[in-house]
């Protein structure tokens, strides 16, 4: 008799366990989607941080290459898509 009950309350523990994996596996394929479809935004300053360099430099690829930015108020910021297509160009330019 205890066997049986033992029996039956280890399948329900192996069907929750199953449950709750799905359900997991289901959230972080949400999360990854959610992280892979939002934009990244690189300030001014992680910018000059990334690519070691000096405010100035940001500023002439702004104007004289064509670095588009974002001003939110007196932020800027730049999208990771623009400065990687930024910098292919601008190696595509100094080859």
């Amino acid at each position: 008799m205890k066997d049986k009950f033992y029996e039956q309350q280890l399948s329900l523990g192996d069907g929750l366990l199953n449950m709750l994996r799905d359900e997991i596996t289901k959230l972080i394929s949400e999360i990854e989607e959610k992280l892979i479809s939002t934009p990244k935004y690189y300030s001014i300053k992680k910018l000059c941080q990334e690519f070691e360099v000096s405010r100035p430099t940001v500023n002439k690829w702004v104007s004289q290459y064509g670095l588009k930015r974002i001003c939110v108020g007196d932020r800027v910021y730049f999208l990771q898509s623009d400065v990687d297509n930024f910098l292919n160009t601008k190696r595509e330019y100094d080859e």
